[in-house]
């Protein structure tokens, strides 16, 4: 089953457990049922790479921040049970960088193994 978009993980995870659920209602193996998601991480280089919180107090967003931060994020997706990862880069600042893409792609593809 496709998800897309992002809010909390914890949104993600409430949904994820939710489909399981309605599959257990209707007597159906809920194991059986494969995840996954499409993701846009959105890595902003205004944060120091050894910064592990967003500038000014606020709170950080799901799939927003550091490679490591994001790549937290994709440990937390995977431990809901997701079973693949589709990137995205839509709406991202460098969506018409190639290069940058396929670097930021490898970095953060580390943390889906």
């Amino acid at each position: 089953m496709p998800v897309a978009g992002f809010g909390p993980l914890e949104q993600l995870k409430q949904a994820i457990n939710g489909l399981r659920e309605c599959a257990r209602k209707a007597n159906k193996d809920p194991s059986k049922i494969s995840v996954f998601a499409a993701i846009n991480p959105n890595v902003l280089e205004s944060y120091s790479s050894t910064s592990s919180s967003p500038p000014s107090g606020q709170q950080r967003l799901s799939m927003t921040g550091t490679i490591d931060q994001i790549g937290n994020d994709i440990y937390q997706i995977k431990d809901m049970g997701v079973e693949h990862l589709i990137f995205g880069y839509i709406s991202s600042p460098i969506s018409k960088d190639v290069k940058k893409m396929i670097d930021i792609t490898k970095q953060l593809a580390r943390f889906a193994k």
